[in-house]
């Protein structure tokens, strides 16, 4: 079947994320393959969906989109058997049904959305079937864009998707043109468009891996389709109504700005976009739940923006309870882990705002956001190397080419130093001894000690 996508518009931006290389010029059925590595890949709607394991991410879909229907009826049944109890009052019985059809439409509404794009629950009982909260989990985000964001909130006098477009406009007030603009972590897409429609770049990129975020993200620009969700506070204020039923807003005006938007599903972490292909960066509310060390992110930013670029983060430092404590940084030690990797910080402030505002309840929560753009230098690498160890501070850094080897090493170690040329990393090195190492050994660990305990040079 033919693809009614938007692939091609964006073909000068994509790689495999496997082993980098360009896909063909034209790309125009639902499954593509790789030229070179023969991964098959797969749209949705229109929407590349380019992950490393390829086309097993929709299997994954489908059976997390199986549990979800499992698990909701599950929950309905068990509502309405509460409901028949013969001791509750009927307002009681009656809120219970109302909680029962909402979550009915709520399945529902989530489950034909993904039937639309060919996409149908499917449970194997032997399948490893991540958790189904993936897919659900973030009900209240895409309320917040294509509905409760738009109320004005009278303690801010203000709406909080324009508190949260607003901020970021402001750095941008200065003139400059962008022609190619990323999102990391662009969710249900209303500031990813938002910044789209102020900028108007020749092409921004939203990249998100949730498939339900970014369906309603492309059914609310590209196709401009209505839609309506329920919701259902089990502590709702008093007297007011516990189910409601929400309508999501396409975008009101200018539409032809909607051709140079572009969902893209993948993972940031395997990212299938080249070297260097944008000049702005915008990372709301991600370097603290990526699920990987700053330090790390700071070499995916590197490789994907341009020298000279721009990189601007939004959102607070609210670490994981899976993050190594080493790992939740604060903003004075990610400023200079910034300076490190040769960016200077143009803008830089903290202010707090209103998350999650429900109309239905009033309620929100008070989230302080860290705001700051940082430039990428023409030439950074000139300026990281006069840090002291930046090359192992951040390991997507060149190692210097005048680090040697002693004579009296071993011959594993000399294999380590035998890569370095002034151009590959830590994380260069690492990928080339992997196979070699038992598989119980991290290799990036291995170089590291290897280069820490054995290096020799007047300046590190």
């Amino acid at each position: 079947m033919k693809n009614e996508g938007y692939i091609d518009s964006i073909i000068d931006l994509i790689c495999c994320p496997n082993c980098g290389s360009d896909f063909s010029a034209k790309i125009s059925e639902k499954t593509f393959k790789c030229p070179r590595c023969l991964t098959t890949y797969f749209s949705l709607g229109g929407i590349p969906c380019i992950f490393e394991n390829g086309i097993e991410e929709l299997e994954n879909w489908r059976q997390q989109l199986g549990l979800l229907q499992q698990q909701g009826q599950k929950s309905i049944d068990g509502i309405r058997s509460i409901s028949k109890l013969p001791y509750l009052v009927d307002e009681t019985k009656s809120r219970m049904d109302e909680h029962a059809k909402s979550n009915t439409y709520s399945q529902k509404s989530i489950i034909d959305l993904f039937k639309s794009v060919g996409v149908s629950p499917a449970l194997n009982a032997n399948s490893d079937v991540r958790q189904v909260g993936r897919l659900a989990q973030y009900h209240e985000l895409f309320l917040r864009d294509w509905c409760w964001g738009d109320q004005e909130i009278a303690q801010f006098e203000n709406t909080e998707n324009n508190l949260a477009s607003g901020k970021i406009i402001e750095i941008l007030n200065n003139g400059e043109a962008f022609d190619n603009v990323l999102f990391l972590g662009s969710g249900a897409g209303r500031l990813s468009w938002d910044i789209h429609e102020h900028l108007q770049p020749k092409a921004t990129v939203a990249l998100d891996m949730n498939p339900l975020l970014s369906l309603i993200a492309d059914k609310m620009i590209k196709k401009l389709s209505p839609m309506k969700f329920s919701e259902c506070k089990e502590h709702a204020p008093i007297d007011s109504q516990q189910t409601r039923y929400w309508p999501l807003s396409p975008i009101p005006k200018n539409t032809h700005l909607a051709d140079t938007w572009f969902p893209l599903m993948a993972d940031a972490w395997s990212v299938p976009l080249k070297k260097h292909s944008f000049d702005l960066i915008v990372t709301p509310w991600f370097i603290d739940i990526n699920g990987e060390d700053v330090r790390d992110f700071l070499g995916l930013l590197d490789y994907l923006l341009k020298p000279g670029g721009l990189w601007i983060n939004s959102g607070p430092l609210l670490y994981g309870p899976n993050t190594p404590i080493e790992q939740k940084y604060g903003a004075n030690e990610i400023r200079s882990l910034v300076k490190t990797a040769g960016f200077t910080i143009e803008s830089d402030q903290s202010y707090s705002t209103p998350y999650l505002y429900c109309p239905n309840s009033s309620r929100y929560r008070v989230e302080q956001i860290w705001l700051f753009s940082s430039r990428k230098a023409n030439n950074q690498l000139e300026r990281s190397a006069k840090e002291k160890y930046s090359w192992i501070l951040l390991p997507h850094l060149p190692i210097p080419a005048h680090i040697q080897c002693p004579a009296s090493a071993s011959r594993e170690v000399h294999s380590v130093f035998a890569f370095i040329d002034g151009k590959l990393s830590v994380n260069d090195i690492s990928l080339k001894i992997a196979p070699h190492l038992p598989p119980d050994i991290p290799a990036r660990d291995y170089v590291i000690a290897a280069l820490l305990t054995h290096a020799s040079g007047s300046s590190r």
